[in-house]
């Protein structure tokens, strides 16, 4: 990966009927490294520029909290990880 911008994206739960068209824009941006963090099953072909990594929710709460062991964190749904977007880097890497 040797791309300047990284964009952490977690999405879980069945894609919007738009998605082929977000594909479609994450290949037009080549400089951008896009990893989606997804719960789903993707069929379609996919830009060199998005990596996939298949984790289940629960799977990103227990690692959310063990990175946080000393703090009580409340993430009972995919919509408050936008509360963590600003440690992504930390959490994932």
């Amino acid at each position: 990966m040797n791309k300047k911008i990284g964009l952490f994206l977690p999405y879980f739960g069945k894609f919007p009927n738009y998605f082929r068209l977000w594909i479609k824009s994450v290949a037009i941006n080549p400089e951008i490294q896009f990893i989606l963090i997804t719960d789903q099953n993707l069929t379609a072909t996919l830009p060199s520029n998005l990596r996939v990594i298949k984790k289940e929710f629960k799977d990103i709460q227990r690692l959310i909290k063990n990175k946080f062991n000393k703090l009580d964190i409340s993430l009972d749904s995919p919509y408050k990880l936008c509360d963590f977007k600003p440690a992504y880097g930390y959490i994932l890497l």
